[in-house]
């Protein structure tokens, strides 16, 4: 994770390094690009004769994956943040104040 507080008043929090050492740890053979992870095979079992991930590999899997459930949720929150600040700025809308009785 950068954080970036170059702009004055302003800091920038950036995960790209966080990606590309994530990305240059995958094997050679887990190459290209895909619309979507789904599959049309993901929920189909092969009871038969399963092939099961060498424990090197399950290990590597089990790791990369508990990366991106990690940074999922946090690119979620700072794209929403981003959204309601562009909304509240192109409409103008006031800070509400409280007050308490």
């Amino acid at each position: 994770m950068t954080i970036d507080f170059s702009d004055p008043g302003n800091v920038t929090f950036t995960m790209i390094d966080y990606i590309h050492k994530m990305l240059e740890g995958l094997p050679e053979y887990m190459t290209g690009e895909t619309v979507s992870p789904a599959a049309h095979h993901l929920f189909a079992i092969n009871e038969d004769d399963p092939v099961l991930l060498c424990e090197k590999d399950a290990i590597m899997f089990h790791h990369n994956t508990a990366k991106l459930l990690f940074l999922y949720p946090n690119a979620l929150i700072r794209t929403y943040n981003s959204l309601l600040h562009s909304y509240a700025h192109k409409y103008r809308i006031p800070k509400q104040t409280t007050t308490r009785n």
